[in-house]
Protein backbone atom coordinates (compact mmCIF):
# COMPACT_ATOMS: atom_id res chain seq x y z
CA UNK A 1 0.00 0.00 0.00
CA UNK A 2 1.32 3.41 -0.98
CA UNK A 3 1.65 6.08 1.67
CA UNK A 4 -0.03 9.37 0.89
CA UNK A 5 3.31 11.12 1.27
CA UNK A 6 4.78 8.98 -1.51
CA UNK A 7 2.10 9.83 -4.10
CA UNK A 8 2.90 12.68 -6.47
CA UNK A 9 0.02 15.12 -5.93
CA UNK A 10 0.77 18.47 -7.58
CA UNK A 11 -1.94 20.61 -6.01
CA UNK A 12 -2.80 24.14 -7.09
CA UNK A 13 -3.86 27.04 -4.88
CA UNK A 14 -6.03 28.48 -7.62
CA UNK A 15 -7.95 26.78 -10.41
CA UNK A 16 -6.96 27.61 -14.02
CA UNK A 17 -9.04 30.34 -15.62
CA UNK A 18 -10.53 27.91 -18.16
CA UNK A 19 -11.98 25.74 -15.36
CA UNK A 20 -15.56 26.97 -14.97
CA UNK A 21 -17.28 23.98 -13.36
CA UNK A 22 -16.73 23.35 -9.65
CA UNK A 23 -15.92 19.69 -10.38
CA UNK A 24 -13.31 20.71 -12.97
CA UNK A 25 -11.73 23.16 -10.56
CA UNK A 26 -11.52 20.64 -7.71
CA UNK A 27 -10.06 17.84 -9.87
CA UNK A 28 -7.31 20.10 -11.19
CA UNK A 29 -6.55 21.79 -7.86
CA UNK A 30 -6.57 18.44 -6.04
CA UNK A 31 -3.94 16.91 -8.30
CA UNK A 32 -6.18 14.37 -10.04
CA UNK A 33 -5.87 15.71 -13.58
CA UNK A 34 -3.90 18.30 -15.47
CA UNK A 35 -5.25 20.03 -18.56
CA UNK A 36 -2.74 19.90 -21.42
CA UNK A 37 -4.87 21.54 -24.14
CA UNK A 38 -8.52 22.26 -24.89
CA UNK A 39 -10.40 19.04 -24.13
CA UNK A 40 -7.20 17.06 -23.44
CA UNK A 41 -6.10 15.99 -19.95
CA UNK A 42 -3.24 14.07 -18.38
CA UNK A 43 -4.39 11.65 -15.68
CA UNK A 44 -2.13 12.06 -12.66
CA UNK A 45 -1.34 9.21 -10.21
CA UNK A 46 -4.16 10.09 -7.82
CA UNK A 47 -6.69 10.33 -10.63
CA UNK A 48 -5.47 7.06 -12.08
CA UNK A 49 -6.07 5.32 -8.74
CA UNK A 50 -9.66 6.57 -8.78
CA UNK A 51 -10.18 5.37 -12.36
CA UNK A 52 -8.77 1.94 -11.51
CA UNK A 53 -11.26 1.61 -8.66
CA UNK A 54 -14.12 2.66 -10.93
CA UNK A 55 -13.03 0.11 -13.53
CA UNK A 56 -13.08 -2.64 -10.90
CA UNK A 57 -16.72 -1.83 -10.11
CA UNK A 58 -17.61 -1.92 -13.82
CA UNK A 59 -15.54 -5.08 -14.48
CA UNK A 60 -17.26 -6.94 -11.65
CA UNK A 61 -20.73 -6.13 -12.96
CA UNK A 62 -19.86 -6.85 -16.59
CA UNK A 63 -17.98 -10.10 -16.01
CA UNK A 64 -19.56 -11.68 -12.93
CA UNK A 65 -23.18 -10.59 -13.45
CA UNK A 66 -23.49 -10.31 -17.24
CA UNK A 67 -20.86 -12.84 -18.26
CA UNK A 68 -19.22 -10.39 -20.67
CA UNK A 69 -15.56 -10.67 -21.64
CA UNK A 70 -13.17 -7.74 -21.58
CA UNK A 71 -11.27 -6.96 -24.76
CA UNK A 72 -9.25 -4.10 -26.20
CA UNK A 73 -9.92 -2.94 -29.75
CA UNK A 74 -7.54 -0.72 -31.73
CA UNK A 75 -7.78 3.04 -31.38
CA UNK A 76 -6.51 3.64 -34.92
CA UNK A 77 -9.31 2.49 -37.24
CA UNK A 78 -9.28 1.88 -40.98
CA UNK A 79 -11.77 3.87 -43.04
CA UNK A 80 -12.74 0.72 -44.98
CA UNK A 81 -15.07 -0.55 -42.26
CA UNK A 82 -16.65 2.87 -41.83
CA UNK A 83 -17.26 3.15 -45.57
CA UNK A 84 -19.19 -0.14 -45.53
CA UNK A 85 -21.79 1.36 -43.20
CA UNK A 86 -21.70 4.81 -44.78
CA UNK A 87 -20.57 6.49 -41.58
CA UNK A 88 -17.24 7.64 -43.04
CA UNK A 89 -19.07 10.13 -45.27
CA UNK A 90 -21.99 10.84 -42.95
CA UNK A 91 -19.98 11.59 -39.80
CA UNK A 92 -19.09 15.24 -39.54
CA UNK A 93 -16.04 17.14 -38.36
CA UNK A 94 -16.12 15.47 -34.94
CA UNK A 95 -14.31 12.48 -36.48
CA UNK A 96 -10.52 12.74 -36.21
CA UNK A 97 -9.29 11.69 -39.68
CA UNK A 98 -5.72 11.04 -40.80
CA UNK A 99 -3.72 9.36 -43.55
CA UNK A 100 -0.74 7.02 -43.37
CA UNK A 101 2.36 7.33 -45.56
CA UNK A 102 0.63 5.28 -48.28
CA UNK A 103 -2.28 7.73 -48.36
CA UNK A 104 -4.71 5.28 -46.74
CA UNK A 105 -7.52 6.81 -44.68
CA UNK A 106 -7.82 6.18 -40.95
CA UNK A 107 -9.59 7.72 -37.99
CA UNK A 108 -9.15 7.80 -34.22
CA UNK A 109 -11.96 5.67 -32.82
CA UNK A 110 -14.95 7.51 -31.33
CA UNK A 111 -16.84 4.19 -31.16
CA UNK A 112 -16.26 0.60 -32.35
CA UNK A 113 -19.42 -0.91 -33.85
CA UNK A 114 -17.82 -1.49 -37.24
CA UNK A 115 -14.55 -2.76 -35.79
CA UNK A 116 -16.05 -5.36 -33.45
CA UNK A 117 -18.49 -6.56 -36.13
CA UNK A 118 -15.65 -7.07 -38.61
CA UNK A 119 -13.65 -8.83 -35.89
CA UNK A 120 -16.35 -11.38 -35.09
CA UNK A 121 -17.30 -11.86 -38.76
CA UNK A 122 -13.66 -12.59 -39.68
CA UNK A 123 -13.87 -15.94 -37.86
CA UNK A 124 -16.62 -17.20 -40.14
CA UNK A 125 -20.03 -18.71 -39.38
CA UNK A 126 -21.03 -18.87 -35.74
CA UNK A 127 -22.99 -21.82 -34.39
CA UNK A 128 -25.75 -21.50 -31.80
CA UNK A 129 -23.36 -23.05 -29.28
CA UNK A 130 -20.92 -20.15 -29.75
CA UNK A 131 -23.59 -17.52 -29.10
CA UNK A 132 -24.13 -15.21 -27.39
CA UNK A 133 -20.82 -13.37 -27.64
CA UNK A 134 -20.60 -10.46 -25.18
CA UNK A 135 -17.55 -8.21 -25.45
CA UNK A 136 -16.77 -4.93 -23.71
CA UNK A 137 -13.83 -2.58 -23.33
CA UNK A 138 -12.78 0.44 -21.29
CA UNK A 139 -10.52 2.50 -23.54
CA UNK A 140 -9.75 5.95 -24.85
CA UNK A 141 -12.11 7.50 -27.39
CA UNK A 142 -11.65 10.57 -29.56
CA UNK A 143 -14.10 13.16 -30.82
CA UNK A 144 -13.17 16.58 -32.17
CA UNK A 145 -15.70 18.53 -30.14
CA UNK A 146 -16.54 21.89 -31.66
CA UNK A 147 -16.24 23.51 -28.22
CA UNK A 148 -14.67 21.30 -25.52
CA UNK A 149 -16.01 22.39 -22.13
CA UNK A 150 -17.20 21.27 -18.72
CA UNK A 151 -13.86 19.68 -17.88
CA UNK A 152 -13.94 15.91 -18.33
CA UNK A 153 -17.58 15.93 -19.39
CA UNK A 154 -16.99 17.21 -22.90
CA UNK A 155 -13.42 16.46 -23.94
CA UNK A 156 -11.74 15.53 -27.19
CA UNK A 157 -10.04 12.52 -25.61
CA UNK A 158 -11.93 10.56 -22.97
CA UNK A 159 -12.29 7.13 -21.40
CA UNK A 160 -15.43 5.19 -22.25
CA UNK A 161 -16.83 1.76 -21.50
CA UNK A 162 -18.60 0.26 -24.52
CA UNK A 163 -20.11 -3.20 -24.95
CA UNK A 164 -21.16 -5.18 -28.02
CA UNK A 165 -23.06 -8.46 -28.14
CA UNK A 166 -24.06 -11.01 -30.79
CA UNK A 167 -27.09 -13.26 -30.33
CA UNK A 168 -28.93 -16.12 -32.04
CA UNK A 169 -32.36 -14.47 -31.94
CA UNK A 170 -34.22 -11.33 -30.96
CA UNK A 171 -35.63 -12.89 -27.80
CA UNK A 172 -32.13 -13.44 -26.44
CA UNK A 173 -31.12 -9.89 -27.41
CA UNK A 174 -34.02 -8.35 -25.49
CA UNK A 175 -33.38 -10.54 -22.46
CA UNK A 176 -29.75 -9.43 -22.41
CA UNK A 177 -30.81 -5.81 -22.97
CA UNK A 178 -32.92 -5.92 -19.81
CA UNK A 179 -30.03 -7.46 -17.86
CA UNK A 180 -27.66 -4.72 -19.04
CA UNK A 181 -30.15 -2.03 -17.95
CA UNK A 182 -30.22 -3.58 -14.48
CA UNK A 183 -26.42 -3.78 -14.33
CA UNK A 184 -26.00 -0.13 -15.27
CA UNK A 185 -28.35 0.86 -12.46
CA UNK A 186 -26.44 -1.42 -10.08
CA UNK A 187 -23.18 0.36 -10.97
CA UNK A 188 -24.64 3.81 -10.36
CA UNK A 189 -26.12 2.70 -7.03
CA UNK A 190 -22.78 1.21 -5.92
CA UNK A 191 -21.16 4.57 -6.69
CA UNK A 192 -23.80 6.38 -4.65
CA UNK A 193 -25.04 8.47 -7.59
CA UNK A 194 -28.59 9.73 -8.01
CA UNK A 195 -29.80 9.25 -11.55
CA UNK A 196 -32.80 9.54 -13.83
CA UNK A 197 -33.65 7.35 -16.82
CA UNK A 198 -34.68 8.91 -20.10
CA UNK A 199 -35.56 7.57 -23.52
CA UNK A 200 -34.56 9.34 -26.70
CA UNK A 201 -33.80 8.48 -30.32
CA UNK A 202 -30.48 8.36 -32.14
CA UNK A 203 -30.07 8.38 -35.92
CA UNK A 204 -27.31 6.04 -37.11
CA UNK A 205 -26.84 5.95 -40.90
CA UNK A 206 -30.43 5.38 -42.12
CA UNK A 207 -31.75 3.83 -38.90
CA UNK A 208 -33.55 5.55 -36.05
CA UNK A 209 -32.63 3.79 -32.82
CA UNK A 210 -34.41 4.04 -29.49
CA UNK A 211 -31.86 4.98 -26.84
CA UNK A 212 -32.13 4.46 -23.09
CA UNK A 213 -30.00 6.87 -21.09
CA UNK A 214 -29.05 7.11 -17.41
CA UNK A 215 -28.30 10.72 -16.45
CA UNK A 216 -26.87 12.11 -13.22
CA UNK A 217 -27.36 15.68 -12.06
CA UNK A 218 -24.38 17.92 -11.42
CA UNK A 219 -24.30 21.19 -9.55
CA UNK A 220 -25.28 23.45 -12.45
CA UNK A 221 -27.81 21.57 -12.37
CA UNK A 222 -27.32 19.82 -15.67
CA UNK A 223 -27.92 16.23 -16.66
CA UNK A 224 -24.70 14.34 -17.27
CA UNK A 225 -24.99 11.16 -19.37
CA UNK A 226 -23.42 8.20 -17.56
CA UNK A 227 -24.70 5.24 -19.60
CA UNK A 228 -26.69 4.73 -22.77
CA UNK A 229 -27.93 1.63 -24.53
Amino acid sequence: MLRRSSIWMPMLKEAPSQAKLRSHQLLVRGGYFSQMASGIFSILPLGNRVLEKLEKVVDSEMQVVLGAQKTRLPILLSADSWRKTGRWDQTGDELFRLKDRRDNDFCLGPTHEETVTDLVASFGHLSHKQLPIKLYQITQKYRDEIRPRFGLMRGREFTMKDMYSFHADEEDIMRFYDNVCTSYENILKKLGLDFVKEKTTLCVVILEIMLQMWNCLNQRPKRVPMFSI
